[in-house]
């Protein structure tokens, strides 16, 4: 009989394709799945992520973020959680993030083994203080009670152990990209057209925008289009053209005949713990790739043009616009992408369960 598992995710299903969705399936491949996401009452940023894995929304009443509602609706969802958990009867719990560990009742929680993918530093994101305090409090505990904790990268496995987290307990699965491998050709550039520049992901605070206009005004013959829903105050420029979410089948079709791709992010503490996926879907487009430089991502030297401040973005950018030939060669590209699969990353995982 399969294991049964109830799998927790913090983002929609339909928000953009990404480390929770992937992991999911993948799981649902050898296990008996059962995922419950939070549902994102704006659905204009939501998109069809089609899947035969089992799935319901979980239903958060919209309450003031002060303490006494928070704790009014983790009381209603813990509720609710203890009949699916009657109803499921899972052997693992999958927890994608610290606020979704308040849902499940604490009653008997040793009769489950507690799996935590933390895939993002809580502590980094702009929350108020009161809603930083009550996750802190919430990972502690999830720190604590995990059987096994997947980190995405090791600057984030570092700063949990730090946080008091049993070290024995980590184990380092990086981020990857679904395994087609797309047979994209570089195309050459032409002289004397709109030089276009991608952007894929959540459009958020840690995009640096100061940069993006800087290079505007420096270069005459470049065009931006970003991709993915806006969590933020966006510029209006005729040279800055957002698209919306995309689904992700249809991501290289809307970015084939753009010249590169961009990872324009401020630098914090958040950004540093960060694995990006899109770093992994940018290679399998076969494009060139700029982005800032953090360590964390030094191992994708070969792959990408680093920069650290917005000069060197620009001459980056410049340098692209006089030559640009990709940076690496198909044999590196085809060698890295065989090896960065999420079948690869989640054959790991399920070995750790199993061993459970």
């Amino acid at each position: 009989m399969k294991k049964r598992v109830l799998y927790l995710m913090h983002v929609d299903w339909g928000w953009i394709k990404q480390r929770p969705h992937f992991i999911a399936e993948k799981l649902d491949t050898v296990f008996d799945v059962t995922v419950f996401y939070q549902f994102a009452r704006s659905r204009k940023v939501i998109t069809s992520n089609p899947s035969k894995t089992k799935k319901f929304p979980i239903i958060v009443l919209p309450l003031k973020r002060m303490k006494i509602f928070h704790s009014l609706n983790s009381f209603i969802q813990q509720m609710i959680f203890s009949i699916i958990l009657k109803v499921i009867r899972p052997n693992i719990i999958w927890i994608t993030h610290p606020s979704l560990y308040d849902y499940i009742p604490k009653r008997n929680i040793n009769k489950f083994k507690i799996i935590y993918d933390c895939m993002d530093d809580v502590q980094g994101f702009n929350y108020i203080p009161s809603v930083k305090k009550n996750l802190d409090i919430s990972e502690r505990q999830l720190l604590h009670d995990s059987d096994i904790i997947f980190v995405s990268s090791k600057n984030l496995q570092n700063k949990i152990i730090d946080r008091g987290c049993n070290s024995n307990k980590t184990v380092l699965i990086r981020n990857g990209y679904n395994g087609k491998i797309i047979d994209a050709v570089d195309k050459k550039q032409q002289p004397l057209k709109d030089f276009k520049v991608a952007y894929i992901g959540t459009i958020s605070e840690w995009v640096n925008f100061d940069t993006i206009k800087k290079s505007l005004n420096e270069i005459n013959n470049l065009e931006y289009h970003f991709f993915g829903p806006i969590e933020c105050e966006i510029p209006e420029n005729e040279k800055i053209i957002f698209h919306g979410p995309i689904n992700h089948s249809k991501l290289y079709d809307v970015v084939q005949d753009v010249d590169c791709l961009i990872m324009p992010f401020k630098l914090n503490e958040l950004i540093q713990s960060v694995d990006p996926v899109k770093l992994y879907e940018y290679i399998n487009f076969n494009k060139n790739i700029i982005t800032i430089y953090y360590k964390e991502i030094q191992r994708f030297n070969d792959f990408v043009c680093f920069y650290n401040n917005t000069d060197e973005y620009i001459n980056v950018l410049k340098g692209l616009i006089a030559n640009n030939e990709l940076k690496y060669s198909q044999d590196q590209r085809l060698e890295f992408l065989k090896e960065n699969t999420w079948d690869k990353r989640t054959n790991v995982m399920i070995e750790k369960l199993n061993d459970l």
